[in-house]
């Protein structure tokens, strides 16, 4: 059973979408000016892992099924202590259950056209909050904006689906795959911020929140062809659906919901061969996303993201390499006109091997044409989110590489 915790796990991964945004607000990195930030964390775990697999296997078949069952349950004792500045001390302990039930079908065939595989998987978890949400802080270090704990947050409810479908053929290595999605997660954690017109005071504190969920699939298939497959013709097929639903800033201390339904729709394609010591590969892509909320100020977002890529790589006699790619990317029919920007970037690099390989020397020039861009902005569940990433537009590097070899030889 050791590979269904690796699929269980990569389900988890997911739900790194579905978190809220605003919980990720620059303003909640603030410090807490009136209580100190020595604190001690002690944190003790009682659990197993437990499991039941199926094998159906018949003798004069090559087929296969597979029953997978985990069932990890854990108790958890937590303990902490929150040193304040006035000389109090929080102590806070709680024993915490945690249960992950989950399970796979898998079926197999092996058999002299090729071979297939399906896959279902379903995962179910329950986590309470951390255990410093029940401390009873609160920052007034700003006269109008306050940020104060919420010690009656419940835990999270996560649901996880994963269906998937692959085909290889043997005779022409063909090969298609097929991969879909569904996560939920009710209660998760947001930023609800309150503004009292009377006081002029905003308040964030964190609350719960439901119908955080999204879906999607992927198609694929590859096709080699040409003399000895020297060449290879590649698409992916991609959609997702994501409903992100977060809290929007209302006044006396009243909470609404800001629900955004987000579609995205891309394909990709590219073509690679190999001619003697020349490597080229030419790949493509378009996507299309689409942004839709009912809230009064929310401007709908249909954009249009396309990119072009050409690559090559040739090995010279004496070790010498020369590796070049050159990139295109346009994007249009964003409300934000900072966003409708195309790029074109160009990086070469040349080296060469010394010493039966042990030694390298490569030289590398990195956006030739100097538009490599310091900004990043994307576009988030709920919104545009912009940030600054420090670059050098346009550089040269050389490298220099030697290979130790530790390992004795007889």
């Amino acid at each position: 059973m050791s590979d269904k915790k690796h699929t269980l796990t990569k389900l988890e991964e997911r739900f790194d979408s579905l978190a809220p945004p605003s919980n990720h607000a620059p303003e909640l990195l603030a410090l807490d000016l009136l209580n100190s930030y020595n604190s001690v964390t002690t944190t003790r775990s009682y659990g197993f892992d437990n499991g039941f697999l199926y094998k159906f296997h018949p003798v004069t078949t090559r087929r296969q099924i597979r029953f997978d069952i985990l069932l990890e349950s854990k108790l958890v004792d937590e303990q902490l202590e929150y040193h304040r500045e006035d000389g109090y001390t929080d102590n806070l302990r709680r024993l915490r259950p945690i249960f992950r039930p989950g399970g796979t079908v898998r079926y197999s065939t092996n058999n002299e056209s090729g071979r297939m595989n399906l896959s279902f998987t379903y995962l179910f978890s329950h986590s309470l909050p951390a255990l410093s949400y029940q401390l009873r802080t609160q920052n007034t270090a700003n006269p109008l904006v306050h940020y104060e704990n919420n010690a009656n947050l419940k835990g999270n409810l996560s649901h996880q689906v994963q269906f998937s479908a692959s085909r290889f053929w043997d005779s022409t290595r063909r090969n298609i795959s097929f991969n879909s999605h569904f996560n939920r997660i009710d209660r998760q954690i947001a930023s609800a911020r309150f503004y009292d017109p009377a006081t002029s005071i905003t308040t964030y504190r964190p609350e719960n929140v439901d119908g955080n969920w999204n879906a999607d699939a992927n198609f694929s298939f590859g096709i080699p062809f040409g003399p000895n497959y020297m060449f290879n013709f590649y698409s992916t097929t991609y959609g997702q659906f994501l409903n992100s639903v977060d809290y929007a800033s209302q006044v006396v201390n009243e909470l609404q919901k800001s629900v955004v339904e987000n579609t995205t729709v891309s394909e990709s394609i590219s073509l690679s061969g190999m001619i003697h010591k020349h490597q080229v590969t030419l790949s493509g892509g378009v996507s299309w996303l689409n942004s839709y909320s009912k809230m009064g100020l929310f401007r709908t977002i249909n954009g249009f993201d396309t990119n072009a890529t050409a690559s090559y790589r040739i090995g010279l006699e004496s070790g010498w390499e020369f590796n070049t790619n050159l990139s295109f990317i346009a994007r249009a029919g964003y409300s934000d006109p900072n966003l409708n920007v195309n790029s074109c970037l160009w990086n070469a690099s040349v080296q060469k091997a010394w010493l039966g390989g042990k030694l390298t020397t490569r030289l590398d020039a990195v956006d030739i044409l100097g538009q490599n861009q310091p900004i990043s902005r994307t576009i988030n569940a709920q919104g545009i989110t912009e940030s600054w990433a420090s670059c050098m537009p346009r550089y040269a590097m050389f490298h220099l590489i030697y290979k130790f070899d530790l390992m004795r030889r007889p």
